[in-house]
């Protein structure tokens, strides 16, 4: 089978071993197809074919090796994603902040659950139905994801579109964030102190965080909004200045 496409060949089109072809011990071999040109070619075994196939991105950034179900249909745990999944730095990255797809992924396997899984437990902890706001989004997106990366089987670490999705689903959770943390203060402590809080007097990390939030994310977020806090505050004080200069 073609190993590498070239002359016309795609990968995995069977092709004619002639006589004489120098054939290594692993099955590989360069394969005349004619008019002075070959094909790089891999023997392989008939019950080998499916995971020959599925070998052909192996090296391609964004793309995750293919697994596969018991069944022989294609699917992968969110925490084989994440183990899988290995961040490529991309000098035209086009979305500003961190990259924070490798955090969720982390979340999700550290939870034991799927991404529309996920949404399930939000939408629970957020005491909401779908006509709340972002709701119907939240779903949707999640089950984007869960096809891009359990049956696409993308490296959702190294997608743009991927980050601008996940992107939008801490959004969505983080507007629900201290709607969440007062309901669960109020169970814990009568609301007295968050969960947070808590831990933090008690000198622990918080482990079983509720949200899909990037701590990362959240100081970009809180670091834009001062710088630009900031700036509307100088540009007020100048605009008052130069109004005042004018009425002397």
């Amino acid at each position: 089978m073609v190993a590498k496409a070239e002359h016309g060949y795609r990968f995995g089109d069977p092709v004619a071993v002639l006589p004489g072809t120098l054939v290594t011990a692993d099955g590989k071999c360069l394969v005349d197809v004619g008019g002075g040109k070959s094909v790089f070619a891999q023997l392989v075994p008939a019950e080998g074919v499916a995971a020959f196939m599925d070998s052909a991105v192996v090296d391609e950034a964004r793309v995750l090796p293919i697994r596969r179900s018991t069944a022989g249909e294609r699917a992968r745990t969110w925490a084989s994603i994440a183990d899988d999944s290995h961040v490529e730095e991309f000098k035209d990255w086009p979305i500003a902040g961190p990259r924070s797809v490798s955090w969720c992924l982390a979340f999700l396997k550290q939870e034991g659950r799927n991404i529309e899984l996920h949404h399930e437990r939000f939408k629970a902890l957020a005491k909401v139905d779908y006509s709340a706001w972002g709701m119907v989004e939240h779903k949707e997106i999640s089950g984007f994801l869960q096809h891009l990366c359990g049956y696409d089987q993308l490296d959702p670490a190294n997608l743009a579109c991927a980050e601008a999705m996940f992107r939008r689903l801490q959004t969505i959770e983080f507007s629900y964030l201290e709607k969440i943390r007062d309901a669960e203060s109020k169970a814990a402590s009568g609301g007295r102190l968050t969960l947070e809080e808590q831990a933090i007097f008690g000198g622990l990390t918080r482990s079983d965080a509720a949200l899909m939030i990037a701590p990362s994310l959240l100081d970009h977020a809180r670091s834009e909004a001062e710088r630009s806090a900031s700036l509307a505050k100088n540009l007020r004080k100048a605009r008052e200045e130069r109004e005042a200069a004018r009425k002397k």
